[in-house]
């Protein structure tokens, strides 16, 4: 078919179904490409509004959690002061065998040997254990004093083994009777922090 042969009306809706035709590509092209970019907008959108209201949130209850803060660290001086001091494990073994040993001989019991063992491990802000076996012998009320004073103690002392190993009979009449006695003593103590750490 020549162009002579097609009439101006024929002409005009060719070119018409051309137009439609190209028109319905575009859209098939461009309402798919159209969604998806609404689709990420809406996300983007929603994810700032969620940022913008934790942003309002934390600025309203700024104080309040400050607060909680202030709390929460004086609780925590107030734990580490009854803990075994000592910046290294040595030092928090030596600190714990002081401890048991002044609590020996307030209770008027006998310290016989002692063996130490503490985390090495630890890193710096982090508690550790400090443990001491402990080999005693004294009359049963010197004995439970010395329980008593370590369990109760301003440190953070638990007992976790008591052992009785030996009881000897007063050696001459009306003397109480003589038991020895070996305990395992558990103490927490933390390293202090790096310098400039917080």
């Amino acid at each position: 078919m020549t162009r002579s042969m097609l009439s101006t009306r024929d002409a005009r809706v060719l070119a018409l179904g051309a137009a439609v035709v190209i028109t319905l590509l575009g859209i098939g092209r461009g309402v798919p490409m159209l969604l998806a970019r609404t689709a990420d907008r809406r996300q983007s959108a929603t994810s700032a509004s969620q940022r913008a209201a934790r942003a309002e949130w934390s600025a309203q209850n700024a104080e309040s959690t400050r607060r909680t803060l202030d709390r929460i660290r004086t609780q925590l001086v107030a734990y580490d002061s009854a803990l075994v001091e000592g910046a290294t494990p040595s030092a928090a073994s030596a600190a714990l065998a002081e401890l048991v040993s002044n609590a020996t001989s307030d209770a008027d019991a006998r310290l016989g040997s002692i063996q130490l063992t503490a985390d090495t491990l630890v890193g710096r802000g982090a508690l550790a254990r400090v443990t001491a076996r402990v080999s005693v012998s004294g009359d049963l009320m010197s004995i439970a004093q010395l329980l008593q004073m370590l369990e109760e103690g301003p440190q953070l002392l638990a007992v976790r083994e008591v052992n009785l190993v030996q009881s000897q009979p007063g050696v001459a009449h009306g003397q109480p009777e003589t038991l020895q006695v070996e305990l395992l003593v558990e103490g927490l103590f933390r390293r202090p922090p790096a310098r400039g750490a917080r």
